[in-house]
């Protein structure tokens, strides 16, 4: 989850040298993946530091899970984001009980500086979007 919250908080600084949307046409999805990829292998190198004295160290396979887990959700934000904020307008209880913080999403996401203005100004409103996006 904090993988993926990160993912989100570098894409809304929507900074060139590290692009996790497409930024100009001539960017390519490489690219995308590429950095998605960085940002993964130091948050896992950072996991397995921390790890050491408490003997929760990943394995080879939890590490590879972990990458290809993040590398996929990066790969289908875009629609993952729309299926999240599309199943919760469906739901009546959300709308009622103004319950979107708890989804991590905005009543109305058109406008994607103030997404992303949120995600970098508020950390458990990224934290909740990045749980239910996996």
């Amino acid at each position: 989850i904090n993988i993926i919250a990160e993912l989100l908080r570098v894409r809304a600084k929507n900074d060139t040298a590290t692009p996790l949307r497409m930024l100009s046409d001539d960017m390519e999805g490489w690219e995308i993946t590429y950095h998605a990829g960085r940002i993964a292998e130091r948050a896992i190198e950072q996991r397995q530091q921390s790890s050491k004295d408490d003997g929760m160290k990943l394995t080879k396979e939890e590490v590879s899970l972990i990458g290809g887990r993040v590398m996929a959700i990066t790969m289908r934000l875009e629609d993952l984001e729309w299926e999240l904020v599309h199943r919760c307008k469906q739901e009546s209880w959300i709308i009622k009980y103004d319950e979107w913080d708890n989804f991590g999403i905005l009543q109305d996401e058109s406008c994607i500086k103030s997404l992303d203005k949120r995600i970098l100004s508020d950390p458990l409103f990224t934290i909740n979007r990045a749980e239910r996006l996996l």
